[in-house]
C-alpha cells in the first residue's frame, strides 16, 4: 500500500509539471478567449417580413414619445419603444430623438438604402439620457448612428453595412455591445471621442476603407473582446486616453498597426492578440506609464511591438514576441521596463536561452528575465489558427489525463495482485 501511494503522488507531480510547462509555453489557455467574430454570429439578425414602413421621427422633448403614440412610459423597466419599423429617408436623418431623459429603446428596426443613394444619417440622438438602439440594421446611410452630449446609452447587436459606421461625441457611461460595422465605404467603423467610462465589448469592425476603432480622449473606459480585421487602416488606434483597458481584443490583417497608442497615459494592455498587419502588432508613441502583458504579436509585417519617441516609464513584460518581418520589437523611448522588475520579462521567439534580451532600438532597453519562446505549430490562415491550436490542446491534455488514469489502475491491480 506504501508503494502504490509513493507512486501515485510520483506519476500525479509528473502531471502537475507537464500542465503547468504547457500553460507556460502558452499552449494551454484557461481563459475563455470566445472570439468576438464567433460571439456576434450566435446573435446576427436577417431582413424580418413585417418592417412596417414609417416617416421619419423627430423627438425633441420628454412629452414627444407620448404625444406621438409610442408604447411605454419612460421608467426603467417600460420604456418607451419603437419597434418593427423601415426607413428610406435619401436626405434627412430617420430617427432624431434631442434633450430627453426619459427611458427608451429603439429595436428592430431597418433604415434601408435608398435607390436615389443617401446623405441622411440613421439615428441622432444628442443631449439625452437613458436612449437604446438594440437588434436593428443599417445600411448605406452617411452616418449609420450618432450619439452627441449623451449619457447612459446603450447600442447592442446592430448591424451596420455600406456606411459610415458608429460615432460617439461627449458621451459618458454608455455601452456598445456585439455590433458589427462591416464593409464600411466612407470611414472609420467605430469612432468615439472626449467620453468617460465607456465599455465597448464583443463589436467586430471589418473591411473597412478606413480603420477599425478610433479613440480619442477616453477615460476610465474597456475594450474588451473586440475584433478589428481586414481594414485598410489600423485595427485599433488610441490617442489621447488615460486610465483605459484594452483586454482580449484581436485585430488581424488590418493595413496599419493592429493596436496603436498614442499620447496616452495609464493604460493597461492585456491578453489583446495582433497578427498578419501590415505596419506592426502593437505601436506606442508619446506614451507613458502604460503597462503591456499577456500580449500575443506574431506574423506582423513590421515589429511585433514598437515603442515610438516620448514613450516612457512603460512596462513591458509576459508578452509572446514573434520575430515578425522586421524583427521581435524596437524601443526608440526612454526608461521603459522590459520586465516585471523582479523575475518575468517577455517570451521571445528569437531568444538564444542565455543571459538577458537585448531589446533593439536607440533606448538600448534589456529585458532582464526573458523567456524562451517556440510556437506549437506556425498559424498561417486567421481562420485555422484557433481551430488548430485548440485541437492540439485538447489532444495533449486530454492524452496526458488518460495516461495518467490509466498508469494509477494498471498500479492498482498490480497491488491487489500482489
Amino acid at each position: 500500500m506504501f508503494r502504490l501511494s509513493r507512486r501515485f503522488f510520483v506519476y500525479t507531480i509528473m502531471l502537475i509539471l507537464i500542465m503547468t510547462f504547457l500553460s507556460a509555453n502558452g499552449y494551454l489557455v484557461f481563459e475563455n478567449t470566445e472570439s468576438c467574430a464567433v460571439h456576434n454570429e450566435k446573435h446576427q439578425m436577417t431582413l424580418g417580413q413585417s418592417y412596417t414602413p414609417h416617416a421619419s421621427i423627430f423627438i425633441n422633448d420628454n412629452s414627444g414619445f407620448a404625444s406621438q403614440g409610442w408604447p411605454g412610459r419612460g421608467i426603467i423597466g417600460d420604456p418607451y419603444i419603437i419597434e418593427g419599423l423601415s426607413f428610406d429617408d435619401g436626405s434627412g436623418t430617420c430617427i432624431s430623438i434631442s434633450d430627453t431623459t426619459v427611458y427608451f429603446e429603439i429595436r428592430n428596426c431597418y433604415f434601408k438604402r435608398h435607390e436615389s443613394g443617401t446623405t441622411g444619417n440613421g439615428v441622432l440622438l444628442e443631449n439625452l439620457a437613458n436612449g437604446k438602439i438594440i437588434d436593428s440594421i443599417i445600411e448605406q446611410r452617411k452616418l449609420a448612428i450618432k450619439v452627441l452630449d449623451s449619457q447612459n446609452c446603450m447600442l447592442m447587436n446592430n448591424i451596420v453595412y455600406q456606411t459610415w459606421g458608429i460615432f460617439l461625441n461627449n458621451s459618458n457611461s454608455c455601452t456598445l455591445r456585439e455590433n458589427n460595422v462591416k464593409a464600411n465605404s466612407y470611414g472609420h467603423a467605430f469612432m468615439i471621442n472626449d467620453s468617460y467610462n465607456f465599455t465597448l465589448d464583443f463589436n467586430t469592425a471589418e473591411d473597412s476603407s478606413q480603420g477599425g476603432f478610433e479613440i480619442s480622449n477616453l477615460t476610465a473606459s474597456s475594450l474588451t473582446r473586440n475584433t478589428a480585421h481586414d481594414n485598410s487602416y489600423f485595427g485599433f488606434s488610441t490617442v489621447g486616453s488615460a486610465n483605459c483597458t484594452f483586454s482580449l481584443n484581436s485585430a488581424y490583417n488590418n493595413h496599419d498597426p493592429g493596436f496603436i497608442l498614442s499620447s496616452s497615459f495609464n493604460c493597461t494592455m492585456a491578453n489583446n492578440t495582433s497578427y498578419f498587419n501590415t505596419l506592426g502588432g502593437i505601436s506606442l508613441s508619446s506614451t507613458a506609464n502604460c503597462t503591456l502583458m499577456y500580449n500575443n504579436v506574431y506574423n506582423n509585417s513590421y515589429y511585433g511591438i514598437f515603442l515610438g519617441s516620448n514613450s516612457e516609464y512603460n512596462r513591458i513584460y509576459l508578452n509572446r514576441i514573434d520575430i515578425n518581418g522586421e524583427g521581435t520589437a524596437k524601443d526608440d523611448g526612454d526608461s521603459n521596463y522590459w520586465d516585471d522588475g523582479v523575475s518575468q520579462g517577455n517570451y521571445w521567439r528569437d531568444y538564444n536561452g542565455f543571459g538577458s534580451y537585448p531589446v533593439p532600438g536607440y533606448a538600448h532597453s534589456i529585458d532582464h528575465f526573458p523567456f524562451g519562446w517556440n510556437p506549437v505549430t506556425t498559424q498561417s490562415n486567421p481562420g485555422d489558427s484557433a481551430d488548430l491550436i485548440g485541437l492540439v490542446i485538447v489532444i495533449s491534455t486530454g492524452g496526458i489525463t488518460i495516461a495518467a488514469i490509466c498508469v494509477v489502475i494498471i498500479m492498482k491491480k498490480r497491488s491487489s495482485v500482489q
